[in-house]
Order: structure tokens, then C-alpha cells, then sequence
């Protein structure tokens, strides 16, 4: 089972650091990513992973901090168990993996949008109606898909019923 933990690794005290990442996996695979959270070397608390609650510093940010530490790790976590068996992992690859992430629009990836059908099917499933209701509504976004089809055989290429221009 893969482990994430954050340290810090400096030789001199109050100074400030960046808060690393350590992914090991058994005694294989041991992968590091550093990131651009910075924290002074006598506010971090190995133990925890965090800042010392012992400390003074503003709870906001201390929070912030905190989180965006946890939120890291659970990153790291699941890039790697979605490519768990690979044979080049290392820790370019980890640290190109977060930037992907994080940065999706410097390497021209684009989120999926929602498409009128997903938000309609959300609608349904979240949605507290009876049966009889669901059912109806079935029947609409078939009758709606059916549009879609017709449109597309008549002449447009691809016609897609999209949420932000259906008026």
C-alpha cells in the first residue's frame, strides 16, 4: 500500500522551506515532489504534517495551509494509483503529473464540459420527484435527443444541444 507523508528538510533553523512530498510504495518505488508551499522550519510539526497548533498564527491561514497540504497528499495518492505497475515512474514524471493537474491550460488539456443530457440526468438522479415524474421527464429528453438526430441528418454536421445556448 503507497504512503504519502510531507516533511521539510533544512539544516538551518527559522528559515523558510518548502514543504516536500515523499510517495513510497513497499521498498521499490520512492518518489519525492516539492511544492510551492512555504513555511519557517520552526512553525512545521513532523508528527502531524502540519503546523504546530501549539504556535502562534493566524487560524485562517493556518487552516489554509493545512489543507491545501492534505489536499496535496490525496493528489499525489491518486496520480499514483492510477498508474500503479508502471515501470517509469520517477519523480519528473510525479511532478509533471501535478502540473498537468494543477495547470491543465498550459498543456491544452480541456475539462470535459457538462453536456445538456449529463445535467439533465444529474437533475433526475439529485432531483426530488416521484416516478411518475421521472418518467415524464424521459420521455422529454428522449423526444429531445430525437431533435438532435433529426437536426443532425438535415443538414448539420454535428448538432449538439448544449446548457449554455438553449433558448
Amino acid at each position: 500500500m503507497a504512503t504519502t507523508t510531507a516533511f521539510i528538510r533544512t539544516s538551518k533553523k527559522s528559515k523558510e522551506v518548502n514543504v516536500r512530498f515523499r510517495l513510497r510504495d513497499g521498498r521499490a518505488l520512492q518518489l519525492f515532489h516539492t511544492s510551492e508551499f512555504v513555511i519557517n522550519s520552526e512553525l512545521w510539526d513532523d508528527k502531524k504534517q502540519s503546523i504546530k497548533s501549539k504556535v502562534l498564527y493566524n487560524e485562517v491561514k493556518r487552516t489554509e495551509f493545512n489543507n491545501s497540504v492534505n489536499e496535496r497528499k490525496i493528489l499525489i495518492t491518486d496520480i499514483y494509483s492510477k498508474n500503479i505497475g508502471r515501470e517509469d515512474l520517477t519523480s519528473e514524471w510525479l511532478d509533471t503529473e501535478i502540473d498537468k493537474r494543477l495547470h491543465p491550460e498550459k498543456y491544452g488539456i480541456k475539462e470535459k464540459q457538462q453536456t445538456f443530457f449529463d445535467a439533465f440526468d444529474d437533475f433526475l438522479v439529485r432531483g426530488k420527484q416521484s416516478d411518475v415524474r421521472k418518467k415524464n421527464y424521459r420521455v422529454i429528453i428522449r423526444a429531445l435527443k430525437r431533435f438532435e438526430l433529426y437536426k443532425t441528418i438535415t443538414g448539420l454536421k454535428t448538432y449538439e444541444l448544449k446548457l449554455d445556448c438553449i433558448i
